[in-house]
């Protein structure tokens, strides 16, 4: 992994639905295999730290006092990657600018780590904080079957518990890799799951690094997900599917 600093411009970036997303850091350290941003060429195996982040957003927030837009925060990053945001705090700097200048706020992180709970000061002084908590890591499933305890469930039911709002995912679900029923457990259950199904392109960078990791954890699913990939989808699609509804799982698009 390389680590640079830099410097940007401006510290917004509106998505397709419209929605200006803030990041403080380029690039995650959590190594997904379903990640869709490792489409963006030079996003894997780097970050950027971006080190006046936070007053570029402070800007932005002075000019658009008026009408206050929801900010989200954390899209092509985590926010709370430890290996940086320990020693940079850019993310404690912008939460700082979020809870001075009253703008509502999304924050959503891979939850590996519980981080987070060192801002619990400032979240409690945003307007309409939504966290939103990332808990299908596949280094937390691993815990999970070693019989430690999921670092991101711990962390969203001790946010939920100081009486902050808290929504989780659970996406994509990988049938026979994955345990949901694990993490719906431990979850605590004023918490709502949203799950979804794998959507991967034949062919991208994705499918060859699922498959990889499958034949490393599932050798014996791996005929499974190559017939997946090839089109044939209805029945793990559908075992996913069948999951929502019950014990507070939905399925997405996630509330605000």
């Amino acid at each position: 992994m390389i680590f640079t600093t830099k410097e940007v411009d401006f510290a917004i970036e509106i998505n397709e639905y419209g929605q200006p997303y803030v990041n403080p850091y380029f690039g995650c350290t959590a190594g997904c295999p379903f990640c869709y941003w490792l489409s963006i060429p030079g996003w894997e195996g780097k970050i950027d730290i971006r080190l006046n982040i936070a007053d570029q957003l402070d800007r932005y927030c002075r000019e658009r006092e008026a009408e206050r837009p929801r900010l989200y925060m954390g899209s092509y990053c985590d926010p709370y990657m430890e290996e940086v945001e320990t020693e940079y705090q850019l993310t404690r700097r912008c939460l700082e600018v979020a809870a001075r200048r009253r703008f509502p706020l999304t924050l959503c992180t891979s939850a590996r780590s519980d981080l987070i709970l060192r801002d619990m000061d400032l979240l409690r002084r945003i307007p309409e904080l939504t966290i939103v908590a990332e808990l299908c890591r596949l280094d937390q499933m691993e815990r999970l079957n070693r019989g430690e305890d999921h670092v991101g469930v711990r962390m969203a039911n001790q946010l939920s518990c100081a009486g902050l709002r808290v929504n989780a995912t659970f996406a994509p679900v990988l049938p026979g890799v994955t345990n949901l029923a694990a993490v719906r457990e431990r979850l605590a259950e004023d918490i709502p799951l949203y799950i979804d199904v794998m959507h991967v392109e034949k062919g991208s960078v994705q499918e060859t690094r699922i498959l990889e990791r499958i034949s490393a954890l599932r050798p014996d699913l791996l005929d499974v997900y190559r017939a997946f990939f090839a089109g044939e989808r209805p029945e793990m699609d559908r075992e996913v599917l069948e999951m929502a509804g019950g014990d507070n799982i939905r399925l997405f698009p996630m509330e605000d």
